[in-house]
């Protein structure tokens, strides 16, 4: 745990793009499948859904969830030659939609289709990401065990955020743990630490990397050898 880790500007900012994940891109998905949440009974019931007879108001466990997808490509700095710049080019988007939990729910409400529409917010995905790596880094290995390059992206100042954050685009395989996350010492590459995350690893997430700094020469001597370490929630 890292308590008061955030100024009140930070809180701001970083807050705002989390809550554009939270309410937008996977609003349906945790409400759907019961997801923690700090205001339990703020969570609402039912879900104005578009289908064939109009709008709907049906509860939660009638209706189908979509998760977005976003495959990362690889982050610019792990190219070679680096590549620095604005945006996220190569990032594959892709949905998968779950069924009603209830799979009587269009004969019942006597309907053919039910509409969704899904946003995705690349930016605010990347930059939420970035927040859970370097908090990550900072508690395992120690907040001055290494140079913090993220904090200027997190914060707006640099927009080439696909500089420190990618991916790999491919299939992943379902893996019965709602998150995974994993550290890299790249020795060959002027001791760059990278957080490897999979969010949502359970339903298949595909895999992000987040490359957070450059390790001291203390730390350096204190983990090399070690392959990393992976930890599952």
């Amino acid at each position: 745990m890292l308590p008061q880790s955030s100024c009140t500007r930070c809180q701001k900012v970083t807050s705002a793009f989390e809550l554009v994940c939270a309410r937008t891109m996977f609003n349906s998905l945790r409400i759907r499948e019961d997801m923690p949440t700090r205001r339990k009974k703020k969570r609402p019931k039912t879900l104005n859904v578009p289908t064939d007879r109009g709008d709907l108001e049906l509860p939660f466990e009638d209706t189908f969830a979509i998760r977005p997808i976003v495959a990362f490509a690889q982050a610019g700095i792990l190219r070679q030659p680096p590549v620095k710049e604005q945006g996220f080019v190569g990032a594959i988007l892709s949905v998968q939609a779950a069924h009603p939990l209830k799979r009587d729910a269009w004969q019942r409400h006597r309907v053919r289709h039910m509409d969704n529409c899904q946003t995705f917010h690349v930016e605010s995905l990347a930059l939420l990401y970035a927040k859970i790596c370097h908090g990550f880094a900072v508690a395992w290995f120690g907040i001055d065990s290494f140079e913090h390059w993220l904090s200027p992206y997190i914060l707006g100042d640099d927009p080439c955020l696909s500089y420190l954050v990618g991916g790999m685009p491919g299939g992943e395989l379902p893996y019965p743990v709602s998150h995974q996350a994993s550290w890299r010492l790249l020795l060959n590459r002027d001791n760059l630490i990278v957080v490897n995350l999979r969010l949502f690893a359970n339903l298949g997430g595909p895999w992000s990397h987040v490359v957070v700094g450059r390790a001291s020469d203390a730390l350096v001597d204190r983990i090399q050898g070690i392959n990393g370490f992976q930890i599952m929630v």
